[in-house]
């Protein structure tokens, strides 16, 4: 059975609690070890999304419950999901860092073998835009 966003959603917000019960949860504040990246993009020019900000709400609350700092960015531009991007690969390129974590929700495709994700500002007329781009 291929799991749905809403069962993928529910299971995670099921983590912090089996955490705690494990003795693994970390302060709700954020735990400087722990980093979580979340990206929501809904506001496409053309072909906008409903639910990519929502998700990427419910998983950051979801992560911070679970003892992560997290950085979230919604709609971003592809500068500014460049630059979230290599912030947080320096930041994860610490030495105290214990887990990591990227979650992104938006429009993303493959060329060639390749995954690319979409900032919301992109504008696409070629398969060679994407690599432009994104």
């Amino acid at each position: 059975m291929t799991p749905t966003r809403r069962t993928v959603l529910k299971a995670i917000s099921l983590a912090p609690t089996a955490m705690a019960a494990h003795g693994m949860a970390s302060a709700a504040a954020g735990d400087s070890s722990r980093l979580a990246l979340v990206v929501g993009n809904n506001a496409y020019t053309s072909s906008p999304l409903d639910n990519a900000a929502n998700d990427a709400r419910a998983i950051a609350e979801v992560l911070q419950r679970a003892g992560f700092s997290v950085d979230l960015k919604l709609d971003t531009t592809r500068q500014t999901l460049i630059a979230a991007i290599d912030a947080f690969g320096k930041r994860v390129a610490g030495p105290d860092i214990e887990l990591a974590l990227f979650y992104y929700a938006g429009h993303g495709v493959q060329i060639d073998w390749r995954n690319y994700l979409l900032p919301v500002d992109v504008a696409v007329r070629l398969a060679d835009d994407i690599k432009d781009q994104c």
